[in-house]
């Protein structure tokens, strides 16, 4: 029994020094080998790994995912980043980019820039580019910052989650919304003026946008259109049970 101690004694003692070894001195000298990127953002691979702060020639060991995950998702075009260290060389990126919902246009250096909106409120992209994108353009607000990645104000976060729903389960609907002008009501509300394409009458309405708002008013608008009305009518008012016609001289 003392012999066999002796022996279980000795090849533990082993094990744990072929552990202290590895991990002292042939772990910390481990050079990051692969990294592997899957990626929904319009960036190349070596833009990411600029923009993640990844160095050729890196020690794996000194590889903090977390921080990784940080600098990537400051990059205004990212809405979320995984980072995975995979023993004993590898490292796996999966970024998740924003979607846009909505544009709008910024005064820059006296010039009008097109910016790209998505549901969180983010100004994300911005660019001539983005004139050629179908999505409903959001007119009458101030922004606090007019750099890529500043957020709308607080209060029209509802706006962009309406949006989202709308576009989620009808999409034609979503596809009629030509402009949307925020007009401020009292110190935290506001109302909305649509614009519906194929319209040329514009609809006032309170500041919740779904699909069964959307639908009373083109049952309204196309009574006036089968009317003739629309050259006289040039604002409807849906915010109370009762409609209201603005003639044009009025809007």
């Amino acid at each position: 029994m003392r012999k066999v101690l002796i022996k279980v004694i000795f090849i533990f003692s082993f094990i744990l020094a072929g552990q202290l070894v590895f991990k002292v001195f042939i772990v910390p000298n481990i050079i990051l080998k692969k990294i592997k990127v899957e990626s929904e953002v319009s960036l190349t691979d070596g833009e990411i790994r600029t923009i993640a702060g990844i160095e050729s020639g890196q020690y794996y060991y000194n590889i903090f995912p977390e921080e990784i995950k940080a600098r990537l998702e400051k990059y205004p075009e990212v809405r979320k980043a995984s980072v995975e260290k995979i023993f004993p060389d590898k490292l796996q990126l999966y970024l998740y980019a924003r979607e846009a919902i909505a544009v709008s246009v910024l005064k820059i250096n006296e010039k009008s820039v097109p910016v790209a909106i998505d549901s969180e409120g983010i100004i994300f992209n911005s660019g001539k580019d983005l004139k050629n994108w179908d999505l409903p353009v959001i007119t009458g607000v101030r922004f606090q910052s007019l750099e890529l990645g500043a957020q709308l104000p607080e209060a029209l976060r509802p706006l962009l989650e309406d949006l989202k729903k709308l576009r989620e389960n009808d999409l034609a609907l979503f596809n009629l919304l030509s402009e949307i002008r925020v007009e401020r009501r009292g110190e935290r509300g506001y109302d909305l003026v649509l614009f519906l394409s194929s319209y040329p009458v514009q609809a006032r309405i309170g500041n919740k946008l779904d699909g069964h708002v959307l639908t009373n008013i083109i049952m309204v608008f196309d009574v006036l259109k089968q009317q003739k009305l629309t050259d006289r009518i040039g604002e409807v008012d849906f915010r109370t049970k009762e409609i209201i016609y603005r003639l044009r001289e009025e809007v």
